[in-house]
């Protein structure tokens, strides 16, 4: 316990000191792995979440680098509770794994199978799976990884993904061959509003030619 610029709180609330001389470095180290949630003039408040701390695994630290630097910047003592839940939610992150099998495609894999059990008795979760190969693999449906690893990061064990993805065919440029069903489709009303057109001043000619006949009938004839 230290004159920190932090106050670390049991409902997993960090208050950051921002007149203290060790704020700005302080920051910078606990915005790695705890989200901003307000932030008035003098105290900042951030949280600590299950997907910050994923996101802080995944970028490659661990529950001890976060719990250092809680104890190291906290002005005083930092709850066990929290300290033991922050190691257990960040030792969830890859104990599933999405990997690619040279036989069954997508396939959700777990060195635990009571982990992979567990999860695939969600019923959203469910669905999405197919055989399971054996105690540690389960296939995947095609189609269901981005929903998969929604699903799962929902239940508190986020899917590390080691699948990759493939290449998919080159993007073409907007040639005629490609847009032409579309130029067919608008010649064709072209020639259609043509036609209309046409109809529509050939009907008004015939009408000034049978006007132009009345009126011609209908005068007197001058006589000289």
């Amino acid at each position: 316990m230290t004159d920190g610029p932090l106050i670390v709180q049991s409902d997993k609330t960090i208050l950051l000191d921002v007149d203290h001389i060790l704020s700005d470095e302080c920051r910078r180290q606990i915005a790695s792995f705890a989200e901003l949630e307000k932030s008035p003039e003098h105290i900042h408040t951030y949280r600590l979440t299950p997907l910050g701390l994923w996101n802080a695994r995944a970028a490659g630290l661990d529950a001890e680098h976060v719990i250092d630097i809680l104890l190291k910047y906290s002005r005083f003592a930092v709850p066990h509770a929290l300290l033991v839940d922050i190691a257990e939610t960040m030792s969830r992150y890859g104990r599933l794994r999405l990997e690619a099998h040279p036989v069954h495609g997508l396939t959700l894999v777990s060195n635990d199978p009571a982990v992979l059990k567990e999860v695939t008795r969600g019923k959203k979760i469910a669905p999405m799976l197919g055989l399971q190969i054996d105690d540690e693999t389960i296939i995947v449906h095609p189609g269901q990884r981005g929903f998969l690893k929604q699903a799962l990061l929902k239940l508190g064990w986020p899917a590390e993904d080691f699948a990759g993805y493939v290449d998919g065919e080159p993007m073409r440029s907007h040639s005629t061959k490609m847009v032409g069903p579309f130029v067919n489709i608008k010649s064709s009303l072209l020639k259609v509003s043509g036609t209309v057109a046409l109809v529509s001043w050939s009907f008004l000619v015939v009408r000034v030619r049978r006007s132009s006949e009345r009126l011609r009938w209908r005068m007197p004839k001058l006589r000289l």
